[in-house]
């Protein structure tokens, strides 16, 4: 494990932006693993219409889309490559803060396993009372979301949407599982949100562990 970097890991909209940005604040360099996805993913966004991170997932579609098969194999192929290049900055002796997204864990075990090699894995968690929460987030403003490991499991006859409510909270469970088997270092969801609690008060507690 080297201090020197950190990578924040966990499900979209647990909070990993926001406490990004406070490391940066540090003296941190931050990657924003979206906006370098997306960066990738722009010939591709135009000439479909789309443009930002929302556009990202739009693109994307959902598990029962015809487009999502071919588009989601292509996601993960630039998550990777992007990936590839901050364990490149990280092999340089960079100091970053990397925003990852809810689908690293995906990447691959060579990949995963440099990383933690390289930087300070730490995990957002998200206890089982937010699901509810993330699902509502996850439907009024979706972010790309890769359904790995058979977790988007339709029943005949099931309405699509209902499916993806029914599925979504296997998909954070078995996520769950694997965010904390990566991770060096598990930061409690609600302590981190705590009023009061700062870039400081976050580098103190990862530093400490």
């Amino acid at each position: 494990m080297n201090a020197n970097s950190i990578v924040l890991i966990g499900m979209s909209n647990v909070g990993k932006s926001r406490r990004a940005l406070l490391l940066e604040g540090l003296g941190f360099n931050r990657v924003c693993c979206d906006n370098e996805i997306e960066k990738k993913l722009k010939p591709y966004l135009l000439k479909s219409g789309y443009q930002g991170i929302d556009g990202v997932a739009e693109w994307l579609g959902q598990p029962f889309d015809e487009r999502y098969v071919t588009n989601s194999a292509l996601y993960l192929q630039y998550e990777i490559e992007v990936m590839q290049e901050i364990i490149s900055r990280l092999r340089q002796g960079e100091k970053l803060v990397v925003d990852t997204t809810g689908s690293v864990i995906y990447i691959g075990a060579d990949i995963l396993s440099t990383l933690k090699e390289l930087a300070t894995i730490v995990l957002l968690d998200a206890p089982q009372s937010l699901q509810d929460e993330l699902y509502q987030k996850y439907l009024t403003k979706p972010k790309p979301v890769l359904w790995g490991d058979g977790t988007y499991a339709p029943i005949e006859g099931e309405e699509p949407l209902i499916t993806l409510k029914r599925c979504y909270p296997e998909l954070l469970r078995t996520r769950n599982i694997k965010y904390h088997n990566l991770s060096h270092i598990i930061l409690d969801y609600q302590e981190i949100r705590a009023p009061g609690f700062t870039a400081e008060n976050l580098l103190q507690k990862i530093e400490s562990k």
